[in-house]
């Protein structure tokens, strides 16, 4: 931050050292700078200069003293030296600290919590938070867990999970920008009785810029509407928004789970999977009129990487059968993947694109995760059916041998208990 501002201020001072330079030689001005120096300043282009120089690095220095771009399109706000993109809020010792220092894990489990209330009470017959501790998290060592939560949601969380610190009404309010995602700063808090690591990120419902000043679009899919909240949480935030969040580079694995999922025993312990796997799926299933227009979206991001499909034999059958569908996906409630995946430039550039340019897939057609997270394997893959790869991992006996079991009558845990 002082390496900012000192480099700002030399610029700026140039900048008027050079002005001043070119006006005294030119004659512009007389012997003095009295009243009449700017009668005595003529419009000369090389005049207009010296006026604009000076100005505009004033502009830029007061601007980047407020905000810091990136070459990655990231836009945040540096709020009382908190650069809000790189930092967290520590809830056990009420002060920000760097993401770069916390210590790397090999897992994260996933959750997202879009809202707060008691409308999806169910069969509680099985005791969600507990089935979750003692045969998700407690069976997996080196793990922590990110809940992406809805605006509002995380204050509640923490008074659910138990952490009794209070944290600054001010520290909720702000707010940051990486692309077209919109975050308020992410928390962290240890719980020491239980021995586990909680992030909560806050993300802040936004449609993409194509439908800003429009009508909410509805997605229609499997015979019936399905409202914008799922498009933006199943599709938007997993799909992309997350693709942005720098903690993720702290874990080797995440994986992304539903919490309307109940244990009946421990899952196997996942030592090294990142090693053995870059993709875990749980099931796969054959597309239906959810997924319509996936491919096309593909076909349309390969005409703009034209290489890459005049390269790959693969690639081009995929983009062929753009109106066919001889594909399957991955269930979306329990699958993981790779931090690898948001090294790779390729990928984030087609998660980009199916977000950015093609909105209407996840907006429109209720894509969800599902038919991104193929579309993503194939491209890094450069492979037909990337279901074949020995990267690709099949671990659908969790779900055969009922060791969790993901049911509509399960409550939906909206309180994360």
């Amino acid at each position: 931050m002082t390496l900012k501002v000192c480099g700002s201020l030399i610029s700026l001072l140039g900048s008027w050292a050079y002005s001043y330079v070119e006006l005294r030689e030119s004659g512009k001005f007389g012997d003095d700078f009295g009243p009449h120096f700017p009668a005595r300043l003529n419009t000369s282009r090389r005049c207009l200069l010296c006026y604009f120089l000076p100005t505009a690095t004033l502009a830029l220095f007061l601007a980047n003293q407020f905000l810091v771009l990136d070459p990655a399109g990231h836009k945040q706000a540096v709020v009382e030296g908190v650069n809000l993109l790189n930092e967290f809020y520590d809830v056990n010792n009420n002060e920000w600290s760097s993401i770069e220092a916390i210590q790397p894990k090999e897992i994260v489990f996933m959750h997202m919590v879009s809202r707060f209330d008691d409308r999806n009470a169910g069969d509680s017959s099985f005791s969600s938070k507990q089935s979750r501790k003692n045969n998700l998290y407690s069976s997996q060592r080196n793990s922590s867990i990110l809940i992406l939560t809805g605006e509002g949601v995380a204050e509640k969380l923490l008074l659910t999970l138990g952490a009794g610190s209070k944290i600054p009404r001010d520290t909720f309010e702000l707010s940051f920008y990486v692309r077209q995602a919109h975050f308020r700063p992410l928390l962290r808090w240890f719980d020491h009785e239980n021995d586990l690591e909680y992030f909560l990120q806050p993300v802040i419902d936004e449609l993409p810029f194509k439908y800003r000043n429009k009508t909410e679009p509805r997605a229609w899919c499997a015979g019936k509407e399905w409202p914008f909240e799922y498009a933006f949480w199943a599709g938007g935030v997993v799909s992309y928004h997350s693709f942005q969040l720098r903690l993720l580079h702290k874990f080797d694995f995440i994986w992304r789970v539903d919490l309307d999922i109940r244990y009946t025993k421990p899952i196997p312990p996942m030592i090294n999977v990142a090693q053995q796997c870059e993709f875990v799926h749980t099931h796969l299933y054959t597309a239906g009129n959810c997924e319509r227009n996936a491919t096309h979206a593909f076909q349309s991001f390969l005409r703009v990487h034209g290489d890459d499909l005049s390269q790959n034999a693969d690639l081009r059958k995929i983009s062929e059968l753009s109106s066919q569908w001889h594909f399957k996906f991955p269930y979306g409630n329990f699958y993981g993947w790779s931090t690898i995946f948001f090294s790779d430039p390729d990928v984030v550039d087609l998660a980009n694109f199916l977000y950015e340019e093609y909105p209407e897939g996840y907006y429109e057609y209720r894509w969800g995760d599902q038919p991104s997270a193929f579309l993503l394997l194939a491209y890094r893959m450069k492979q037909l059916d990337p279901w074949q790869s020995p990267r690709v991992c099949d671990w659908s006996h969790l779900r055969r041998d009922k060791i969790f079991i993901h049911d509509s009558k399960f409550k939906l845990d909206p309180h994360f208990e």
